[in-house]
């Protein structure tokens, strides 16, 4: 097995993922890609675990170009960042906050449970949904099959819940004010770059599609080659939410299958796709392609999770790091 890092394990000896730094010269479109030409070193972040394997899809993402291509994203802590500094995330539970200064972001679920326009018996009964169903989504012990009809009913009773809030069109809009989400830095980069090439980009997400279009809307971000692929609401004539639309998108459904058929991505058949878990490796089933490039961001839980990200994503980026550095931008550049 190949890799290319400048981190070796600490006793020595390379790790599945830490094996001794190669020349990224025989690589040449990951070095400038990734690597924007520079000592690897500079990028301790990025692993490459197959780089034979990366240097041949970007060769074909290359040689096909801007107008072969579409972007899968996944939205929470990946678009967005996972930490921030204490007081501008999630600091209202103790577990998420790192200890150095730093919290854990507010996620798109977040924006919901942290608005002061809803009561508590709202926040209490979605906590005790949270209790009962994730262990399930977590479990080892279950399969994927097994776990899917339990998600639906997750997902189908939390939706319930604020339809029975009455929500507005209003309250949505004021409750992203409130509760600011931070991008990783680059996003709008990624974004507006993708935007001037042409280059659809699907935003996925198991939220609440109207939540995330508004976060990107007040941040400038709602472009018009973004596709938001989540569970959007559906409103009254006195914008009231009244139902959820079809199809439900959860966890375990987040794929291209989901995507409306308003949007063709029947000429663009290879694939840049971003994630933070590896659930979001699913985001590209359902539809075939002729290549897609994987990175994963590894926010947390790296000396558990760093071998087997690397075994399943193209490209591992750790340390929560901006597009630029994780060499994201570079792959969007390199696009003509």
């Amino acid at each position: 097995m190949s890799s290319i890092t400048s981190t070796p394990a600490p006793n020595g000896t390379p790790s599945t993922s830490d094996q001794a730094t190669r020349d990224v010269s025989a690589f040449p479109l990951i070095s400038r890609l990734f690597y924007g030409s520079k000592d690897p070193q500079l990028r301790p972040h990025l692993l490459i675990r197959d780089p034979s394997s990366v240097e041949s899809k970007l060769r074909k993402i290359v040689d096909d170009g801007k107008d072969k291509i579409h972007v899968i994203s996944d939205f929470d802590m990946t678009l967005t960042k996972f930490w921030v500094p204490v007081g501008s995330g999630n600091s209202q539970d103790e577990t998420t906050l790192r200890g150095d200064g730093l919290e854990r972001n507010v996620s798109s679920h977040g924006v919901v449970m942290r608005s002061g326009r809803f009561p508590k018996e709202f926040k209490d009964r979605t906590d005790a949904l949270y209790r009962l169903y994730y262990p399930i989504e977590t479990s080892h012990t279950m399969t994927r099959a097994d776990k899917v009809p339990h998600m639906v009913e997750w997902w189908t009773k939390a939706h319930e819940l604020i339809v029975q809030l009455q929500c507005t069109k209003e309250d949505v809009v004021e409750m992203v004010k409130q509760t600011p989400v931070r991008f990783r830095e680059g996003g709008r980069e990624v974004l507006g770059n993708c935007r001037e090439k042409g280059v659809p980009v699907l935003v996925f997400s198991a939220g609440v599609a109207d939540v995330i279009e508004e976060i990107l809307r007040q941040n400038s971000l709602y472009l018009s080659n973004v596709n938001v692929v989540a569970n959007h609401m559906e409103w009254n004539e006195n914008d009231v939410c009244v139902a959820f639309r079809d199809p439900l998108v959860h966890v375990f459904s987040k794929s291209e299958l989901s995507v409306p058929s308003s949007v063709t991505l029947n000429a663009r058949p290879n694939v840049l796709l971003l994630g933070d878990s590896l659930g979001d490796l699913e985001m590209s089933s359902g539809v075939p392609h002729d290549v897609c490039l994987t990175v994963g961001f590894l926010n947390h839980q790296r000396n558990k999770l760093e071998d087997e990200y690397a075994r399943k994503f193209d490209v591992v980026v750790t340390d929560d790091v901006g597009f630029d550095e994780a060499g994201v931008l570079g792959v969007i550049d390199g696009l003509r």
